[in-house]
């Protein structure tokens, strides 16, 4: 019988498990190789070793062979499948989380956009980057001072530091916000109130977009 030791041996197990688990039908070393951007070698060994359990099934076509999660195994159906698809709701419920508590800053920020590598999706991301746009100077200070304060709890149960940047949205446009302000465009979420002009590349927050990260 399968062991979570025997299955989830390596962070290359792992990775090739939790991608599997996300997708319809067999796909051969090399695709999945690609789409985990993790060499070959390694994921062609992996997929051995995970077949040897019995949790995933190859299956030789010509000269090349396909791989999936063989999903009829008890094991898949009542431990690998619920622990992934809990592993991925982890995201949206940091995202919901984000959102009640920028509703709780006084003053109000106009916008607050996620930025980083948890609005990328990443799941092994180590903190959280948040940009806090503030409707005027005045409003600067109590905003840095209330993040702090609305996510204490937050992070002890996220066990995941809060770091927020605090402007205008005419302060975007400076040299030294220049970057974040980049970054926040390119692959930004926008988790509470109405982006500014200058930050029109960011995301609108979509739940089921991100539980497909």
């Amino acid at each position: 019988m399968q062991t979570l030791e025997s299955v989830l041996g390596t962070r290359v197990n792992l990775a090739v498990l939790r991608f599997l688990s996300a997708v319809n039908g067999a796909l051969s070393g090399n695709e999945i190789a690609k789409r985990l951007g993790i060499q070959q070698s390694s994921v062609r060994l992996a997929l051995e070793r995970l077949v040897e359990t019995g949790v995933i099934t190859r299956n030789d076509i010509g000269r090349s062979a396909a791989y999936q999660l063989d999903q009829r195994l008890i094991f898949v159906q009542t431990v690998l499948l619920p622990l992934f698809r809990a592993e991925a709701a982890l995201h949206e419920r940091l995202l919901n989380a984000i959102a009640r508590g920028c509703a709780k800053l006084k003053p109000r920020p106009q916008a607050v956009v996620l930025f980083g590598s948890a609005a990328r999706g990443a799941r092994d991301f180590r903190d959280v980057d948040l940009l806090c746009i503030a409707t005027k100077d005045g409003d600067k200070a109590p905003i840095h001072d209330g993040v702090a304060d609305v996510f204490g709890q937050f992070q002890r149960e996220f066990k995941v530091p809060i770091s927020a940047v605090v402007a205008t949205s005419r302060e975007l446009r400076a040299t030294k916000l220049e970057a974040v302000a980049r970054e926040a465009r390119r692959d930004g979420v926008l988790v509470f109130g109405t982006a500014p002009a200058d930050l029109s590349g960011v995301t609108g927050w979509d739940p089921a977009r991100m539980r497909r990260q």
